[in-house]
């Protein structure tokens, strides 16, 4: 074997015993550093600088004329950009002086001081910062780009692991090997539900693992996937920018998928919202290059959209470095990370609808896309392990309950019993009681009924339960409001128009009648 750099004050295992056990050469770095007294002095001190500094200093001792610096810890690209969440920085570990409790920006400066050290103690070598985003390159010199990509991707493991994010497909017509992954992103236990039916439903066609990214503040640690096929693996989350409305609060988290992008261990990730299950074979979407995805068909088939519940992707950091800046400035046309991707993705290869049939397409265009030849179904709206559901699609949330194993199924029912229980108990009591002492509950109005309707994508039920509610009362507002998004949604973009005049004379009417009074 090559050269072991050993650092006695950290390592439990003598020099001489890692000798003894077949290595060529063993380098204490103490030796090294205490040669340097303007590199020494940083080392003695409570808190000692990190494996990283200290080995770039240790080598670049050694004589190497190059050192190209990559470490996690610097490579945060959170920096300037306040909409993203980062993963919690690790412990710092435990420091000599008990009294001292260091801050992040401690380690921060001794690892940094240290590289300065270092390039100032050996001019003849080339410190090169090959982080995400070069955040080094004020101090460092930025390193070249390599012809051949954007990234540096870690060679892949055998075939036989199973513990790997990746699996290895021959795609295309030459059969190139690529690092291939399914991806899905759960912020939520309630959508956890959804990870374990997707990934059940997809290990009955693919051997591909399945990436969960886990944003901050969600641990799934102890969660347990009957199929075993699922990766966890932790992300920043990134939130939405955007000043959102009420119906538009189901987005507040949903950029947080971007993540995918930044995935740069993979040379080709298909994305699956937590809401999907896998009805066919979806392997040969990893034949796709660049980006693609299926039709937002649902509402209409005339559809210049599409729709972000599916998509292929190539993982690049360039990439991914230009989407984190154009989020606060490029325009959402649903508040969400669909009306984001659709407005920032120039070119875009279209996916056949039936990798992403959506739940409402079934049962308004039956012979359009039947759901025989659906390969992903895609449960948009009220969701199958939800308490409120619509009785046209219990067939369909029928099919979804079926991918979960049967431990499974006992416990999504203890647990949804336990939801109930606790929410009967939470209820307030209301006058006018039933028998038996039972509550009744309050009948909902009609602008919370549309408010709903168009919130879980059926605007044209909104559209109607609205104009039915302003034929009762014409001076209603609220209904008015919820009249006018519905249409907007629904591209009736002249009625819309109308409504809102209307709204603001009656405003306007009523403002004058206050001054009047």
């Amino acid at each position: 074997m090559g050269t072991v750099f050993a650092d006695p004050s950290r390592s439990r295992v003598p020099a001489d015993e890692i000798t003894r056990a077949g290595h060529a050469e063993v380098v204490d770095v103490s030796g090294l550093l205490a040669a340097r007294p303007e590199v020494a002095c940083l080392f003695m001190r409570d808190l000692r600088p990190g494996p990283t500094s200290t080995m770039v200093a240790a080598v670049a001792a050694l004589g190497y004329t190059r050192v190209l610096i990559l470490d996690p810890q610097l490579m945060r690209v959170t920096t300037g950009r306040g909409f993203i969440r980062a993963r919690p920085a690790p412990p710092v570990p435990p420091q000599l002086s008990p009294q001292r409790r260091y801050d992040s920006w401690d380690m921060t400066n001794i690892d940094v001081g240290v590289l300065l050290a270092a390039v100032a103690a050996f001019p003849e070598t080339s410190f090169e910062d090959v982080t995400t985003g070069a955040l080094l390159a004020r101090l460092l010199e930025p390193a070249p780009k390599v012809p051949t990509g954007d990234r540096l991707v870690p060679e892949a493991k055998s075939r036989e692991a199973r513990t790997n994010l990746s699996a290895l497909l021959p795609v295309g017509p030459d059969g190139r090997e690529l690092r291939c992954a399914y991806v899905t992103m759960c912020d939520s236990a309630d959508y956890l539900w959804g990870v374990r039916a997707l990934a059940n439903s997809l290990a009955k066609v693919s051997d591909v693992p399945l990436i969960l990214m886990v944003p901050p503040g969600a641990d799934f640690a102890d969660a347990v996937f009957e199929s075993g096929n699922v990766r966890l693996h932790d992300v920043n989350s990134l939130r939405n920018p955007h000043q959102l409305k009420s119906h538009q609060l189901r987005f507040a988290n949903t950029f947080t998928k971007l993540e995918v992008f930044g995935l740069t261990f993979l040379d080709r990730a298909v994305f699956l919202d937590a809401d999907t299950i896998v009805l066919g074979e979806t392997d040969p979407l990893f034949a796709y290059e660049g980006f693609a995805a299926a039709p937002d068909f649902g509402l209409r088939l005339e559809n210049r959209t599409f729709n972000s519940g599916v998509f292929v992707v190539s993982p690049n950091s360039d990439e991914y470095l230009r989407i984190l800046d154009s989020i606060p400035t490029t325009p959402s046309y649903d508040g969400g990370d669909q009306g984001f991707l659709n407005v920032y993705q120039g070119e875009i290869t279209w996916l056949p609808p039936e990798f992403n049939t959506l739940r409402r397409v079934i049962t308004r265009f039956p012979d359009v896309i039947p759901l025989k030849r659906a390969r992903v179904l895609h449960y948009v709206g009220p969701k199958p392990w939800g308490l409120e559901g619509e009785p046209e699609w219990s067939s369909l949330d029928e099919l979804w309950f079926e991918q979960l194993s049967d431990r499974e199924r006992i416990e999504f029912i203890v647990q949804l019993r336990d939801r109930v229980s606790v929410a009967a108990r939470r209820a307030p009591a209301q006058r006018g009681r039933g028998p038996a002492g039972a509550v009744r509950p309050r009948r909902r109005k009609d602008f919370e009924r549309a408010q709903d309707a168009l919130s879980n994508g059926r605007p044209g039920e909104a559209i109607e339960i609205s104009r039915a509610a302003l034929r009762r009362n014409p001076q209603s507002l609220a209904n008015r409001r919820v009249l006018a998004l519905a249409l907007k949604s629904t591209g009736h973009r002249r009625d819309e128009l109308k409504v809102r005049i209307k709204t603001r004379v009656l405003k306007a009417k009523r403002l004058l009648k206050g001054i009047v009074e």
